[in-house]
């Protein structure tokens, strides 16, 4: 009997799973990953510095925060709170300290009333007249004019006529209106007092348009003038 030999087996190859090795997984990179570059993370210690130079503020040198003032009454909100206050109210009484005193300047300069022997200047433009404030019907071609509301109610206090426009002093008064012509010659006329211009200034006069037409060219509309009570 032939003797049988038996031949070597081969060992069996073992497989090892991912899960039972102690070395991770290579993580898988997706292909924008790998072109795009990596940003690196700004360094701690940078960003420290940072914080800590934005927060050491010139306003926490002057005025450090935890610190108490007005003798130890109010906290640094509070001061920075009420010196916002102050100034605020500084900055008004300066702004209404100025009007008035603008306001004082204008008022200073007299009027030009009857018998202050003043030559006022001012504007001069047209209106259609009809009933005046002095109590009569006013026409176009009459030589009247009305004065500024100013000047009327001022000489109505003086004479004390009250609220009663038609005795009013200034009505009938007579003041001679001059001005420069477009061909450059002067112009007078002598217009009576008839009306109250709410829209005029203290030295302005409105007058009617056969007045303006022999003082400057109807199509100006407006031109300064200057006059004086007769």
């Amino acid at each position: 009997m032939a003797e049988q030999h038996s031949l070597p087996r081969k060992p069996l190859p073992t497989h090892t799973l991912d899960w039972e090795t102690s070395k991770p997984r290579p993580s898988s990179t997706s292909f924008l990953a790998r072109i795009l570059p990596r940003r690196g993370k700004t360094p701690a210690v940078a960003t420290t510095a940072a914080t800590t130079s934005s927060r050491t503020s010139y306003l926490d040198r002057v005025l450090p925060p935890h610190k108490r003032y007005l003798n130890s009454r109010l906290s640094r909100r509070a001061f920075l709170a009420l010196l916002a206050a102050l100034a605020f109210l500084l900055l008004l009484a300066l702004i209404l300290g100025l009007a008035l005193g603008l306001r004082n300047r204008g008022s200073s300069q007299p009027l030009p009333l009857p018998g202050t022997g003043i030559t006022s200047t001012g504007d001069l433009t047209y209106y259609d007249p009809g009933l005046g404030a002095c109590g009569a019907t006013n026409f176009v071609n009459e030589s009247i004019v009305a004065v500024s509301h100013t000047l009327f109610d001022a000489a109505a206090g003086q004479a004390g006529s009250g609220s009663n426009p038609n005795a009013n002093p200034l009505c009938g008064k007579v003041i001679r209106i001059s001005s420069r012509a477009a061909a450059g010659a002067n112009r007078s006329v002598d217009v009576t007092v008839r009306d109250r211009c709410t829209g005029c200034a203290v030295a302005d006069l409105d007058v009617t348009e056969s007045v303006f037409d022999r003082l400057a060219q109807r199509a100006e509309g407006r031109v300064k003038c200057s006059w004086v009570w007769v």
